[in-house]
């Protein structure tokens, strides 16, 4: 197998299906990217900005305070008593929803394990068995074939269908 050497070079003014896909694909990201940056990462930095300044929330006055915000509120034992409520708070949560969860699961596992993997169930109830179709079109034909038989003097009707067709 030979590669012609005007092959691998690549022609300018054309872009490489590889390239067009990657720049597609950087396409498709920048709504998701900008619409993150929009709606998380400003307000988070904005905060932090303001977290600088003493700013009146109605009046557009600022004065710069530096660290003071922050040393203020590291020091205020209100902030730290939310702090350890709000980790009380979200670690029993998460406990009592994987224990209710998994007891849930379990449950329903040992209610319905039983029922689900009974194959008169699962085969036989959705699908007719074959002997079970076969059954009703055999008794339909000797319904319709019961006067022409008994003309004939037959007083058992005879069986249309093989009897290989056994109910299982």
């Amino acid at each position: 197998m030979s590669v012609r050497a005007d092959t691998l070079v690549a022609v300018p003014g054309r872009v490489s299906r590889r390239r067009r896909e990657a720049l597609t694909g950087i396409g498709l990201l920048l709504p998701s990217v900008a619409l993150v940056l929009a709606f998380t990462i400003f307000p988070v930095g904005y905060n932090v900005w303001l977290g600088f300044y003493a700013k009146h929330s109605l009046r557009a006055t600022s004065a710069w305070v530096g660290l003071g915000n922050y040393t203020q509120i590291l020091t205020d034992p209100d902030f730290w008593r939310s702090v350890w409520l709000a980790t009380v708070y979200a670690v029993m949560s998460t406990a009592l929803q994987i224990v209710v969860g998994v007891a849930g699961a379990l449950i329903l596992h040992r209610r319905f394990a039983d029922r689900l993997h009974r194959p008169e169930l699962t085969q036989q109830r959705a699908l007719p068995r074959r002997s079970d179709a076969f059954d009703r079109v055999e008794g339909r034909r000797q319904r319709l074939a019961r006067p022409h038989l008994t003309v004939v003097g037959d007083r058992e009707p005879v069986s249309l269908v093989a009897n290989s067709l056994d109910k299982a």
